[in-house]
């Protein structure tokens, strides 16, 4: 297939071009920079603040997969707040206007990322889709982003969302931020350890991508999260393991983590255990079934 990538030059869009590349998908990318280039894609200019898009970008595709999105681990401002929420459902109201003008436009399919922040923190709950959505502030953001990705919907396109948990892979993301304290003996559990954090590979959360794209029956939301999701103290103490640390440093705080980080803080602190019965009923296996598992694989490649 011919598939337009958004947010392709983030940490989950750069492996997702390499493996739809590898399946012999040709793949095409937005970027918000002029003449950006991005390896194994043909890249297109687009600025969501003002809804332009290159038209040419939508030529010929058949899929769009959207990633796009300001990171949430930043310090949570008013003014990024808002850039959080502008950059995820502005960029899918972009594409909304475009293909409405398109009217001989060629997508068929919507694949768009949410995250498992739809869901209220709870430490005992295990949430399926069907679960209603926290009205915090990410709930609030999720509920708008899947809102802004259903409108395609109202164009003839199938739409599936998937919510994303913790993407475990190195360089970003999770690991990034515990790698350097866990490497000089100073990992340990933020807040009580016990929130539930719902992990994923970052080469499952690509595959998975790939099989909602490739599949027509796939629709809605469906949770991106391992099969075996763990809680902090247990990430943390793995992680340790594995690169061959001590674990016995005591927990963080969580008012120390608020004064650090402001209410940035939630996000380290939030309990989110998420069902992924939908996904297996749907055919998908994932390869990194224990959180061992994905660390193991995730240090033995960087080594």
């Amino acid at each position: 297939m011919n598939v337009l990538v958004t947010g392709a030059s983030g940490f989950v869009g750069k492996r997702l071009v390499q493996l739809l590349n590898e399946k012999g998908h040709t793949v095409t990318c937005l970027s918000t920079r002029k003449g950006a280039k991005i390896a194994g894609a043909k890249t297109f200019f687009w600025q969501p603040n003002t809804f332009f898009i290159d038209a040419q970008a939508l030529d010929g595709v058949d899929a769009i997969i959207h990633l796009a999105g300001a990171t949430v681990s930043k310090r949570w401002s008013t003014i990024y707040k808002q850039e959080i929420y502008d950059s995820r459902t502005r960029t899918a109201e972009t594409i909304y206007k475009a293909l409405a003008k398109k009217t001989n436009h060629t997508v068929k399919s919507f694949i768009a990322a949410s995250a498992v922040g739809y869901y209220p923190s709870n430490l005992n709950k295990t949430y399926h889709e069907e679960d209603s959505p926290a009205n915090d502030f990410l709930g609030q953001v999720c509920q708008q982003w899947e809102m802004a990705s259903d409108k395609l919907q109202t164009l003839g396109l199938r739409v599936a969302k998937l919510r994303i948990g913790i993407v475990l892979g190195r360089g970003s993301g999770v690991l990034q931020q515990l790698e350097l304290p866990t490497k000089f003996g100073l990992g340990a559990p933020l807040g009580s350890g016990k929130q539930w954090m719902s992990w994923i590979h970052i080469d499952d959360l690509c595959r998975l991508f790939i099989f909602a794209l490739d599949n027509d029956n796939i629709s809605g939301a469906i949770n991106a999260g391992g099969p075996q999701p763990v809680t902090n103290k247990a990430l943390s103490k793995a992680l340790a393991s594995v690169m061959h640390r001590p674990f016995f440093a005591p927990s963080v705080p969580a008012f120390a983590l608020k004064l650090a980080l402001g209410e940035m803080a939630t996000i380290a602190l939030m309990s989110q255990k998420v069902s992924d019965a939908k996904s297996k009923d749907l055919g998908f296996n994932y390869q990194f079934q224990t959180i061992e598992d994905a660390l193991n694989d995730l240090y033995k490649t960087a080594s």
